[in-house]
């Protein structure tokens, strides 16, 4: 992954802002720590830890996701005022930018822990030397490796796919609350909130689930 990534405002940051290179340093693990992997491998004990994981991250990203946009959408529906309150509403710039940069810092930690499970039963699932079959299983175990890779790649392309929806979404509610009635509002922040919702919910769907299946038709082929 580069070391700089899409910012949320369409520009580029170092990655390192939002902690995206422990993401990138998890990745590195995945790959290499299969030689140094425990000698046990439990991976059956639940043949949808995947299809777990996907489903555990996506409802936990939402809420996180909508009880950091309460206070921005307060914000935005009561801002200040030029000229002591007689002029035009003063967009709440650096509110935005603060609810994203802090919810960018939530989010990374987040998915860093489900990379952080995704490693660990990566090297749960190693063959040992013992095993039936050891020469199928390894080759069966790379490419185990090598789809964990992946996901976690697509991990931080919906993150950053999420962030510039969700820029989108505040500076169009903004301009919609600034020109329809007062009456109207509350119908808007409910659109905001079902939108918000649905661009992570989608982005999960699109690109994160059908991966962590198939790893788990990779973990428990006999049980597909």
């Amino acid at each position: 992954m580069d070391s700089t990534t899409p910012a949320v405002n369409g520009s580029t940051v170092d990655s390192t802002q939002y902690g995206l290179n422990d993401v990138s340093k998890v990745e590195t693990q995945v790959t290499n720590e299969h030689s140094t992997a425990p000698n046990t491998h439990s991976h059956r004990q639940n043949t949808r830890r995947y299809t777990d994981l996907a489903n555990n991250l996506a409802s936990s990203t939402v809420t996180l996701v909508m009880e950091r946009s309460k206070p921005l959408i307060l914000k935005l529906r009561n801002p200040s005022h030029a000229w002591a309150g007689l002029g035009s509403a003063i967009k709440p710039q650096d509110d935005i930018e603060s609810t994203i940069n802090s919810l960018g810092d939530e989010l990374v930690a987040h998915v860093t822990a489900t990379v952080n499970s995704i490693r660990d039963e990566v090297k749960s699932a190693r063959p040992q030397p013992d095993e039936e079959n050891y020469e199928l299983k390894t080759a069966a175990y790379q490419e185990l490796v090598k789809s964990a890779a992946h996901i976690i790649n697509n991990l931080t392309e919906a993150l950053d796919d999420f962030f510039i929806e969700y820029r989108k979404l505040i500076d169009q509610f903004w301009d919609h609350i600034q020109n329809c009635a007062n009456s109207d509002v509350p119908d808007s922040v409910r659109q905001f909130e079902n939108q918000t919702e649905k661009i992570f919910r989608d982005a999960v769907t699109n690109k994160i689930e059908p991966l962590f299946k198939a790893i788990d038709s990779k973990l428990n082929p006999s049980e597909q």
